[in-house]
């Protein structure tokens, strides 16, 4: 990930690339080391000890706060992913010739393909699109629509009370306040493939996102119906665990209903 987004930043020096690592469970002197090989558009923070995804994402937006996200295209990539081709040149191009566009999401791939122009863009992408395939390597969106999406959800994420669901979570709450979103059903980022026998391990996350949001997107509620259906699927199979799936729907029915009174 690092050495793809330096190649970035080589290719085109007039692009200002500002990025945030945080290196958990690690000494001060593994930091100073570690620090000292990462490129000087980096900002590294480091922790002695480790805490779940979601919060390490807050604690590097908590960190970026100070930035001016006016113009600004921003990402969330995992460690483990990466900017193949000039994939990334290109969407960042891409906002940059079109102003009414604020967000964009793909596809990701241990085998990525290369962004050309023929691949074919979807300007109308449903919700099942965005909890599809809008995870934290492969949506972009522009800066004042981080600001008013705010921090991510702790509860949810590897490491957090449900697992999984927070770059869900987020990707939605995007789209329900995006007025151009393009998606592009290929796979431009670089990241290991999606694991199938995972499902039931990020099912509870991906239920409460879904559910935190289904009022506020067009198609919401549906896409909160269908995910319940997966769950029964899921305990069927083996997967979930039917008394861990029945107080998932519980926890989820409060997150849908409350929802509205925290979006007014």
């Amino acid at each position: 990930m690092v050495e793809s987004l330096q190649q970035v930043k080589l290719r085109n020096p007039d692009v200002d690339v500002h990025a945030y690592l945080l290196i958990q469970r690690c000494s001060e002197e593994d930091f100073q080391y570690i620090s000292s090989r990462i490129p000087d558009f980096f900002r590294v923070f480091h922790l002695n000890s480790r805490v779940s995804l979601s919060r390490a994402r807050n604690i590097l937006l908590g960190h970026a706060g100070h930035e001016d996200f006016t113009g600004a295209i921003v990402a969330f990539p995992d460690d483990d992913c990466w900017y193949p081709f000039e994939n990334l040149d290109r969407i960042i191009f891409r906002f940059k010739n079109d102003y009414s566009l604020d967000y964009l999401f793909c596809r990701y791939s241990f085998s990525p393909v290369e962004f050309t122009n023929k691949l074919i863009i979807n300007d109308l992408p449903s919700v099942f699109k965005v909890a599809a395939f809008a995870s934290s390597n492969t949506f972009f969106a522009r800066g004042d629509l981080i600001k008013k999406s705010g921090f991510f959800d702790e509860d949810l994420g590897v490491g957090a009370k449900y697992n999984g669901g927070e770059d869900t979570d987020y990707a939605l709450r995007i789209f329900s306040i995006a007025e151009k979103c393009e998606f592009i059903n290929e796979p431009l980022i670089g990241h290991r493939d999606p694991d199938p026998t995972l499902k039931g391990v990020y099912y509870p996350g991906a239920l409460l996102a879904i559910a935190s949001n289904a009022r506020f997107v067009k198609g919401g509620w549906k896409l909160f119906i269908k995910k319940i259906l997966v769950g029964g699927h899921l305990v069927i199979t083996g997967k979930v665990p039917i008394g861990k799936y029945g107080n998932l729907l519980i926890i989820s029915l409060k997150r849908f209903f409350q929802s509205g009174n925290k979006k007014k």
